[in-house]
């Protein structure tokens, strides 16, 4: 979809490039320390990564990330785009949810401090994990262009998906 893609390594964490910065080199994943431009990774570096991320400033991108099983069910709520998952006991969990927006909102994460790491969050700078390991491709659409209104509508949804979760969680 012409997004900013970036080689993951096995713990998910990006594959830096080498910089010459005055006589010295500096690794970096996200800008290029001598122009201060995003960088695009050329394809040679994307092939064979042991996944692919994307960065998400400068594709323009937020992520709806439920890192719960608890959370997969409701994140049907949101808007229909770009989808990934993954497979779990026979069962396929969605766990994140890419959309283009207008605006730059600020990061929400409900539930940091469970078990399994953060409940559900909108995550909106550094990158995002799309393929890799155990990652599937559920909807493989260009992400939905949110609106300012849409936008709010996915915030609030957010916030009840966490509430859905952490219900079904402790009250089944």
């Amino acid at each position: 979809f012409g997004e900013y893609l970036v080689p993951l390594g096995a713990d998910k964490k990006p594959i830096s490039l080498p910089f010459n910065v005055e006589g010295e080199t500096k690794w970096c994943w996200k800008r290029n320390p001598n122009t201060n431009e995003f960088i695009k990774y050329p394809e040679d570096k994307l092939i064979g990564a042991e996944g692919l991320g994307v960065s998400l400033e400068p594709s323009n991108l937020i992520v709806a990330d439920g890192d719960m099983i608890e959370t997969s069910p409701f994140m049907s709520e949101l808007p229909d785009t770009y989808t990934t998952g993954k497979k779990l006991n026979g069962k396929t969990l969605i766990r994140q949810k890419l959309y283009k927006s207008e605006t730059r909102p600020k990061a929400i994460s409900y539930g940091k401090d469970t078990d399994d790491g953060c409940c559900v969050e909108l995550l909106v700078n550094g990158q995002s994990k799309l393929l890799g390991a155990d990652r599937i491709v559920i909807d493989n659409r260009k992400p939905t262009v949110l609106n300012n209104g849409a936008l709010e509508d996915v915030q609030e949804t957010i916030r009840k998906i966490y509430a859905w979760s952490m219900l079904s969680k402790y009250y089944p």
